[in-house]
């Protein structure tokens, strides 16, 4: 992968990102676009040193590492006051108007707070993502809005679907092991599968049963595992969203 430190101003100041791109790019070929979205506090730079997502990828994909605007995502404040969630939307306009890539196939892998802010944009952006890979967090939620609207059974309303694979460790100690679950049963839940679960790879992991083809949901409970990314979570990761129609 060629790997770049690009600029982009934004709300009239310059933020960074780390860009990956194939070192055989041909401008022929629609390719994926990964963002990886590192913990709170976290920054780009460190995700792209410990866990770079194209070691799964294996160049078939282009890989955006975004920093927040701190070095914590803004999860909650509202879209026109945040200065990270709209930022990511420009960062995948402005990657996309110089390479070529696939629109249809954006997809989000989040760890810790990534994690939290990957949920939260796949809720406020419907269609931002194809699928996203929260991993050792949780959300959605809205906490600061006071009348966010209910589904029926009492979780909050996103605007949109997302298909998901969600990892974490059953002996974090960081995130409570229920937050994850937890966004694996939300997203279940909106995206209209059953309640059930059946085995499916890699081992751990469980499908939702009866999801949609394109929107299929995973849980991934790594047993024995803290808070350090999973070691195997990019490699699943990619695998759920190469296999997506």
């Amino acid at each position: 992968m060629t790997t770049t430190h690009e600029t982009l101003t934004f709300g009239g100041v310059e933020r960074r990102y780390i860009l990956s791109v194939p070192n055989d790019y041909d401008p022929g070929r629609a390719y994926p676009l990964v963002m990886e979205f590192h913990g709170n506090p976290g920054t780009a730079q460190g995700m792209l040193d410990a866990f770079p997502f194209d070691r799964a990828s294996q160049g078939e994909a282009i890989v955006v590492y975004p920093n927040a605007a701190g070095q914590d995502w803004d999860l909650y404040s509202a879209t026109d006051q945040n200065p990270d969630m709209p930022y990511v939307k420009a960062v995948i306009e402005a990657v996309g108007a110089k390479y070529s890539v696939d629109a249809s196939r954006v997809l989000g892998f989040g760890w810790s707070g990534g994690a939290f802010f990957v949920n939260q944009l796949a809720c406020r952006f419907p269609g931002l993502f194809k699928a996203i890979a929260p991993q050792a967090g949780g959300a959605p939620e809205e906490p600061m809005l006071a009348n966010a609207e209910k589904l029926p059974n009492g979780y909050l309303k996103c605007s949109g679907k997302v298909a998901a694979i969600v990892g974490h460790g059953d002996a974090d100690d960081v995130v409570a092991p229920a937050s994850g679950e937890f966004s694996a049963m939300y997203w279940a839940y909106v995206n209209g599968c059953g309640e059930g679960r059946s085995e499916t790879s890699p081992a751990p992991c469980q499908k939702y049963d009866g999801c949609p083809a394109a929107l299929p949901v995973h849980l991934c409970k790594i047993p024995g595992l803290k808070h350090p990314p999973w070691a195997q979570a990019q490699a699943a990761s990619w695998a759920f969203f190469r296999a997506l129609p």
